[in-house]
């Protein structure tokens, strides 16, 4: 599985809707295991973005698919990074 970083910047329709944000992330969490991707994490987070998710993934279409979804809702715009773990960055500079 691949770790992949969510920034999520809620929309107006997101920050009417904030009540019922809690509902939202069990929502994500469905659509996860629905795709084959578990949520490690989510954080309401202060500044540029508003809620940062730690996903993990089998692959890159999985993680779009899991995107896509969490974008047709209309309550968040996302940027979706591949996040990779310390143990693979110190192979990767080894490797140069």
């Amino acid at each position: 599985m691949e770790s992949y970083v969510i920034l999520g910047k809620f929309t107006p329709q997101g920050h009417r809707s904030a009540p019922a944000n809690a509902a939202q992330l069990d929502n994500v969490q469905q659509h996860a295991r629905a795709v084959g991707a578990e949520v490690q994490s989510f954080h309401l987070t202060l500044g540029e973005y508003d809620v940062v998710a730690v996903i993990r993934a089998p692959d890159e279409k999985t993680m779009a698919k899991l995107s896509l979804a969490i974008g047709s809702t209309g309550n968040l715009r996302t940027l979706t990074l591949r996040a990779f773990p310390e143990t693979e960055i110190r192979r990767l500079m080894r490797a140069l």
